[in-house]
Parts: C-alpha cells; sequence; structure tokens
C-alpha cells in the first residue's frame, strides 16, 4: 500500500491545535516522534555552509518557507509519516502510509471513526515564476518553474 493524502475534518472545521492532533496521533501510533523541519533559511545557510550556489529564484523560494512540525511512527507491517503544518491550528494532516495494505486501511478506518476523513492531495499547482516575480507561498501545494530571463509573462485573457 501507498497511501498519500491529506487528512480533514470530517466536519469541516480545524482538526485542533497542533498540540491536541499531536496528542490524538499518540493515542492511535504510540511512539509516534514529532520534530520541527529546518526553515528555509536554516535550509539555505546549511547549503551555503557546504559551498553549495543557490540560484536567486531558489533563494526567493526558500527563504520564507516556516519549519513544520512533523513526525514518524512505523511497525512491522506499516510507516506512517504526518506533517501538521507550521502552528496553531491544524486545518488538514499531510499523510503518508506506505506497507502492508490490510494496516494501512485499517488505520484509515481509524481515522475515519474519530471524524477525521483521509482524501485525495489536492492537485498541485504549477507557476512559471522569473527573477523579477514575488513569490507567494500559500500552504498548498505548488511547483515553481523558473521561466527563461528575457520571456515576457503571459497575459491571461
Amino acid at each position: 500500500m501507498e497511501f498519500q493524502g491529506v487528512i480533514r475534518s470530517s466536519s469541516q472545521i480545524a482538526l485542533g491545535t497542533i498540540e491536541s492532533v499531536e496528542k490524538t496521533l499518540a493515542s492511535l501510533l504510540p511512539g509516534i516522534s514529532f520534530e520541527w523541519t529546518s526553515s528555509g533559511a536554516e535550509k539555505r545557510t546549511a547549503l551555503e555552509s557546504k559551498g553549495v550556489e543557490i540560484s536567486p529564484l531558489v533563494r526567493k523560494v526558500l527563504e520564507p518557507q516556516q519549519s513544520n512540525r512533523c513526525g514518524s511512527w512505523s511497525n512491522n507491517s506499516i510507516e506512517v509519516s504526518v506533517n501538521l503544518g507550521t502552528g496553531g491550528e491544524v486545518d488538514c494532516i499531510w499523510l503518508t502510509i506506505s506497507g502492508n495494505n490490510r494496516s494501512g486501511n485499517k488505520l484509515l478506518e481509524t481515522f475515519r471513526g474519530i471524524g477525521w476523513s483521509p482524501e485525495s492531495p489536492e492537485v498541485i499547482e504549477v507557476v512559471e515564476v522569473g527573477a523579477e516575480d514575488e513569490i507567494d507561498l500559500t500552504g498548498h501545494a505548488t511547483l515553481f518553474v523558473e521561466r527563461p530571463s528575457g520571456t515576457a509573462t503571459k497575459d491571461p485573457q
């Protein structure tokens, strides 16, 4: 099984605070470990300290990225990873489950049983940007593609 998707509340409200969602996940997945990821600025600094040259566009995309609260858990049959977001209220959990079909499906049913609705992930938006463009990190799935320099932005009609 390989499930990649999001979990939202069946009642269309936030799932709770990061702390309450972590507590719920810990009750369902005993031993799950959580940590904050590196921010974009921390990633940039780490790359530069290794001598990696970063293009202006990559720098522009990295800089505003915040840390995310992520968790991982596994047993003999499945591996689970979650991303709870950047803080405050958790609107959705980005979820990956891999391993045994039966165990993965049982976990998805457990989530449904507490009012959490596993769904397919949103479609990735592809955004073409140039060096002069503003980067808007919306928190949604976005792929930034660099527009060749000297190429004009398409005018939407």
